[in-house]
């Protein structure tokens, strides 16, 4: 039997920057009301402080609990319900639902309101409960007229009325969006109880560094603000006076690309000093320290990072810490052993600050820190083991490029093999800066990408091409790989086709047909049954790209976009659909990996991108590692001709 759940809460930690975990387990948190429904119920039931415990949560295996981020109606039961309460404790991550989980799997937004208003539900979004929601779920700021530091029932009594209605109808959405969707596929409700599972285990971190960087950090931005007040005389007095140093610098902006490559201009050598001050002031190296402070538990871990099928195509993504984005050190391994054994060791923070400085740019050297500031506790290492070259590997595979496969079988290095390609030259002669080319080939022409993007990236990587040589290297790569350049095409016509006939048609390993049910949508099936959705997509005809006096037909639907946060119609083509499937392939070959890493009894700490660690006892590091390898480099039944390789170390500290 169902049970669909909604807690409103109420603390003075903010969730957002400290995670749901640290939220929920903060002496302040407290429930100011639930609701309830259970299969039976024909309309949500309320539960308010005071009121006896519903016999529903006597016995709560006896129900499979349903929440729109579960995670969290989870995490607050356990530490408020039970913790505090002395309710009974609530039930493992097998007896829940998801049903914003099921949401992303289905490529919806992964909002409540959102997933309503694209699906049409009865029961659109409250905007006025949510305001209300997130007024009475905070601390007031006092004032003279009301010393209180948060509202109440007998202070606001209308308002709680709005918020008991508000959640009320966050229930009757959740249940009708599940009564539509269903559950997850057993397989990914599977990869969705082993994400719960490492959330709830967490991430350790170096708190004590953590801190020391930050006190330094202030250090440092004190010194930056006497520098900068003294070469302006006093004009300026801080490096956050953005509209002083504008003026004072004369530009129109003090972006960060803007102003790095301006500081050259500068005639005046104080106006560059200022400028210098002002990247340096602006820097966010220590945010991901500050992030570690604010969502660290007692025990040094940071729980609720990760989220399940972030992405259309199932990957994840992070919060908080956010591992998925952490820059890569300019600092050499030795240089960043020097600087931790600096943090660490004794002294002032004003020497350890002096002698940080001497290695490098004191913010250089904490971007560089930020990898290391995830340790494993004392007594244990963390064995982390990445997929090698994971879709160039996956691409050749699908698109069945025997040449490159074979290649890969054998263990050539492909970077080597396709600037050695391009420069028409022996591989033994390619040289450092050669290969680097042949890496960002291999890395972005694989998805139809045109010369002058592949240009622009190559700059965003710090690889300068001129033009011509952009065009030599993407007509090289298509030339080298002919089935994946049919493959662009080829995924593209069958996808058309399919909207057109309402039939599956094929393409390769792909199986492509239009669904109604749960709604309109395009539907991939991969390589081992998982799909992919494309909602309510359709064919439209719009002028071609290349040659506007011709027309295309050209794929439309509807999906998440990343910088506006709308669910809104996009288009799509042969190459994006490539990467689309390749990437996902790649992602059903972690989430396989890492359940069976699990079953083999590694407790899995983190998961980036394709890579996957555990933290162990250190005595077992080298044998974790073993193990590791040999599951991640073993081809699954459904892609044995797959040549799959992964790479890994042992160590105390994450590290690249």
């Amino acid at each position: 039997m169902n049970n669909n759940l909604d807690f409103e809460t109420f603390s003075v930690i903010d969730i957002k920057k400290a995670g749901a975990h640290r939220y929920a387990s903060d002496p302040s948190t407290e429930v100011l009301c639930f609701y309830y429904q259970t299969t039976l119920m024909k309309k949500p039931k309320q539960w308010l402080p005071g009121d006896p415990m519903p016999k529903c949560f006597e016995h709560p295996e006896r129900y499979t609990w349903k929440a729109f981020n579960a995670e969290f109606e989870m995490v607050i039961w356990y530490h408020v319900l039970y913790k505090k309460m002395g309710w009974p404790a609530p039930p493992d991550e097998t007896y829940w639902s998801d049903t914003a989980a099921v949401s992303r799997y289905y490529a919806l937004p992964g909002s409540l309101d959102g997933c309503a208003t694209a699906l049409e539900s009865p029961y659109p979004k409250d905007e006025l409960g949510h305001r209300i929601m997130l007024k009475l779920s905070r601390p007031r700021k006092p004032s003279a007229a009301n010393p209180d530091l948060r509202w109440t029932p007998e202070t606001k009594p209308e308002d709680f009325a709005k918020l008991y209605k508000y959640c009320k109808r966050d229930v009757e959405a959740e249940r009708w969006i599940g009564d539509l969707l269903g559950e997850l596929p057993p397989e990914e409700q599977a990869i969705w109880e082993m994400n719960v599972r490492l959330n709830r285990r967490g991430t350790p971190v170096d708190l004590d560094m953590a801190k020391t960087i930050i006190n330094i950090k202030d250090l440092h931005l004190e010194a930056c603000n006497e520098k900068i007040t003294e070469l302006s005389e006093g004009t300026i007095t801080k490096t956050t006076q953005t509209a002083r140093i504008s003026k004072y610098l004369g530009v129109p902006t003090l972006a960060r690309d803007y102003l790095e490559a301006a500081l050259d201009d500068f005639d005046d050598p104080v106006c560059r000093q200022i400028a210098e001050l002002r990247l340096q002031g602006a820097r966010s190296s220590t945010a991901k320290f500050e992030a570690m402070l604010l969502a660290s538990m007692t025990d040094d871990r940071i729980r609720g990072m990760f989220m399940y099928h972030s992405a259309t195509t199932g990957r994840f993504s992070a919060s908080l810490v956010q591992p998925h984005n952490l820059p890569r050190p300019k600092l050499s391994m030795d240089e960043i052993m020097k600087a931790i054994s600096i943090l660490k060791g004794k002294g002032s923070l004003r020497d350890k600050y002096m002698r940080l400085a001497k290695i490098s740019d004191i913010m250089t050297v904490f971007a560089s820190l930020i990898r290391s500031g995830l340790r494993a506790k004392i007594g244990y290492v963390f064995a982390v083991m990445d997929f090698s070259g994971i879709e160039a590997r996956v691409l050749a595979w699908l698109a069945n490029e025997l040449t490159a496969l074979s290649a890969f079988r054998k263990g050539e290095d492909q970077y080597v093999s396709m600037a050695a390609y391009v420069y028409g030259i022996p591989a033994e002669d390619v040289t450092k800066d050669q290969r680097a080319l042949g890496k960002a080939i291999i890395l972005g022409a694989g998805y139809s990408m045109s010369a002058n993007t592949f240009k622009a990236t190559c700059e965003s990587w710090g690889i300068e091409i001129s033009q011509a040589l952009a065009e030599k290297a993407i007509k090289a790569y298509r030339e080298k790989h002919p089935n994946i350049k049919s493959f662009w095409y080829g995924l593209n016509n069958t996808c058309i086709r399919a909207l057109k006939t309402g039939q599956v048609e094929h393409c390769g390993l792909l199986s492509i047909r239009t669904v109604q049910k749960p709604f309109k949508a395009l539907r991939i099936e991969l390589p081992n049954g998982k799909y992919l959705f494309y909602p309510f997509a359709y064919l439209k005809r719009i002028p071609a790209p290349w040659d506007k006096t011709k027309e295309i037909e050209s794929i439309f639907y509807k999906s998440m976009n990343a910088t506006t946060y709308r669910f809104e119609w996009t288009s799509t083509y042969g190459g994006k659909l490539v990467e689309n499937v390749t990437q996902a392939t790649a992602r059903e070959l972690l989430c396989e990996k890492m359940l069976t890493a699990e079953r083999s009894g590694l407790p899995l700490f983190i998961h980036v991108h394709d890579e996957t660690g555990a933290e162990v006892k250190a005595s077992s590091g080298k044998r974790a590692l073993k193990l590791l390898q040999t599951i991640m480099s073993k081809a699954p039944s459904w892609c044995k001709t797959l040549p799959l390789d992964a790479e890994g170390w042992v160590g105390e500290r994450y590290r690249k």
